[in-house]
Parts: structure tokens; C-alpha cells; sequence
């Protein structure tokens, strides 16, 4: 993964002229134009990855959803408005991978869309801020809930949602074997 980010950040950036141009390219069908605009701009979808790598998901999934966003962007912009590109994909790059990180909690229950992402993004905040307050758990529990508006077992239930993790059947599991959690399970 490190030479693959080192590679990208290799990538020379475009100037305002060259990245219009190609831009006006890729509006009139020129695939290659917008593989080169993608190609120059990866390494912004490797900055955000970067970012969000603290909430449990590999980097390579992070960036995998970064480069989705980008390419919606190439697909997206328009190059009349004056906007430099990476300005205007930035926000479908974070989209993507904030998405990502969102669809990675299990908060069944919890809504979807907008408001599920502002839930889980709002109660990692005000966990920390609660937990800097006190260090007794019923105590930070009853904070939660009061601030969120809900009992106390909500939260609870709410709590270990954000903290629990999707699986994937294909992941490794950590013995060394080279098995996958797939391979583990009973066919019967």
C-alpha cells in the first residue's frame, strides 16, 4: 500500500489550463482525457482516505470508495463555472468515503441517509466530550442520553452499534492459515 501511495503522490498535479482542458475533453466523450484527470488527481483521494482511517476500515477500502467519488466527479463537472476540479470532486470523493465509513457501523435501526450519518458522526463527538467529563460509565451513559433525548438503554444500544464492526466473509482470519471466516463456517 505504501508503494501504491507513493506512486500517486508521484504523479505530477495539472495546471488550471491543462485541467480545464481536459475536462472540456471528457465533456465531448474523450475517455482517455478522463483517465488522465483522474489519474492526476488521486492523490487527493488518498488525502482524505488518510483521514478517516482511524474508524477501523483498511485504507485500501477507503481509498477504493475515494476513487469511485472521483471518477463520479469526472462525470460530474462541468468546466464552464471557473471551479477548479479537485475543489468540486473533493466533496464527491469525501462523500463516498465518508459513506463508507457510515455503511460500516452496524446501527440497524438507526435511520439511513443524512441522518444516520449525522447521528454517527454527532455521538462519536459528544462520546468524547461526556467521556473528558466523567470517568464513570452510568454517569456518561445518562449524559449521552440526556443530550440525545432518549433513555439510557437507547444509548447503551446505540453505543454498541457504532462500536461494533461489519465482517466480511472473505477477511483473513488471524491465525495464519491463511483461511478466511468463510472457510470456517459449517456448510450443513
Amino acid at each position: 500500500m505504501q508503494r501504491y501511495i507513493e506512486r500517486v503522490r508521484a504523479i505530477p498535479r495539472l495546471s488550471r489550463e491543462d485541467e480545464h482542458e481536459l475536462a472540456v475533453r471528457v465533456r465531448q466523450g474523450d475517455k482517455e482525457a478522463a483517465d488522465k484527470l483522474v489519474e492526476a488527481n488521486l492523490r487527493f483521494v488518498v488525502a482524505v482516505a488518510l483521514q478517516y482511517r482511524r474508524y477501523g476500515i483498511p485504507i485500501g477500502e477507503l481509498m477504493a470508495e475515494g476513487n469511485l467519488g472521483l471518477m463520479m466527479a469526472v462525470d460530474k463537472f462541468d468546466p464552464d463555472r471557473g471551479t477548479r476540479f479537485v475543489t468540486y470532486a473533493g466533496y464527491w470523493i469525501r462523500a463516498y468515503v465518508l459513506d463508507r465509513v457510515v455503511r460500516s457501523t452496524t446501527m440497524v435501526g438507526a435511520g439511513s441517509g443524512p441522518l444516520r450519518s449525522k447521528l454517527f458522526f454527532r455521538l462519536r463527538r459528544e462520546r468524547a466530550k461526556v467521556a473528558s467529563l466523567t470517568p464513570d460509565h452510568h454517569e456518561r451513559l445518562r449524559l449521552l442520553a440526556e443530550r440525545f433525548e432518549t433513555t439510557e438503554d437507547k444509548m447503551e444500544r446505540m453505543l454498541r452499534r457504532l462500536d461494533s464492526r461489519d465482517v466480511s466473509l472473505s477477511a483473513p482470519l488471524y491465525d495464519d492459515s491463511g483461511s478466511t471466516l468463510q472457510d470456517s463456517l459449517s456448510e450443513d
